[in-house]
């Protein structure tokens, strides 16, 4: 942003500075944070000047969102190419103390001649943003109950999977001891009594393996059915299709698949 430098003339002798090759200069950033320390620096420059010049700062550069806690000033010469540039720098520390739009007002300076009176030096306004600062805290916060979030939402997605695989196996297991319930119970009139009972025991086997935890009741049905299997196994068992109707109520009440259903004597 180019400054601009006026001259108030205390009396008509006093020169231009435009006759010295006289400018001045803001460098300043457009954004800072919440409490940051900012430096400001005013470059002043000139071609030639028929004494050395000595720069007394009229104005503060503090604003409502900035206080000036310190200042220093130092001259430089500088040589490029064989031409010799002096330099007056002043340097401005700033606390950033609230936020906003902070405005950095025009700075002036006079420089005093020894001929009588004194060039003013205006440097116009500048503007700083003064944002709030980035908080980890709160940010590694906001990740964590992100992640949190997250996971959980994983976890619920993989149980929710894991439940309805676990109830479609269940119906599947379900259906299938249904299914091999229903053989045995259409051969339970035709079938030998002996064989039908090593049948239901080789049931009864595979369903226990495949079940959960039981009822009392269920246990109680396991028990007598055990008890009517080890005689089955070594030759007795039931006798008739009376008897071996009475061992399929039990499996169904061990296994938890009882139904109503209409049973024949004949």
């Amino acid at each position: 942003m180019d400054d601009s430098l006026t001259t108030t003339m205390t009396t008509t002798s006093v020169p231009l500075p435009s006759q010295f090759g006289l400018s001045a200069r803001m460098e300043a950033p457009s954004i800072a944070k919440l409490g940051d320390t900012i430096e400001l620096t005013v470059h002043v420059t000139w071609t030639s000047a028929p004494h050395a010049w000595l720069l007394l700062p009229q104005t503060s550069p503090e604003s409502q969102q900035l206080v000036q806690v310190a200042m220093s000033m130092e001259q430089q010469r500088t040589i490029h190419e064989g031409v010799e540039t002096p330099e007056i720098q002043i340097q401005y520390r700033m606390y950033a103390k609230d936020t906003g739009n902070a405005v950095v007002p025009a700075l002036t300076y006079d420089i005093p001649l020894q001929t009588g009176g004194a060039m003013h030096v205006i440097i116009v306004p500048t503007h700083i943003r003064i944002d709030k600062p980035f908080s980890w805290i709160k940010a590694s916060g906001c990740g964590l109950l992100f992640l949190v979030i997250l996971a959980l939402l994983v976890f619920w997605k993989k149980r929710k999977k894991s439940v309805n695989l676990r109830a479609v196996k269940g119906k599947k297991i379900h259906k299938d001891l249904c299914d091999r319930l229903d053989v045995l119970a259409g051969r339970v009139q035709a079938a030998e009594p002996r064989a039908w009972m090593l049948d239901l025991e080789i049931l009864c086997k595979d369903a226990r393996a495949k079940s959960g935890a039981l009822t009392t009741l269920q246990n109680e049905a396991f028990v007598k059915l055990d008890e009517a299997f080890a005689q089955a196994r070594y030759g007795g068992g039931p006798r008739d299709s009376w008897e071996t109707r009475e061992w399929l109520r039990v499996a169904r009440q061990a296994l938890n698949l009882n139904r109503d259903e209409e049973e024949n004597d004949g």
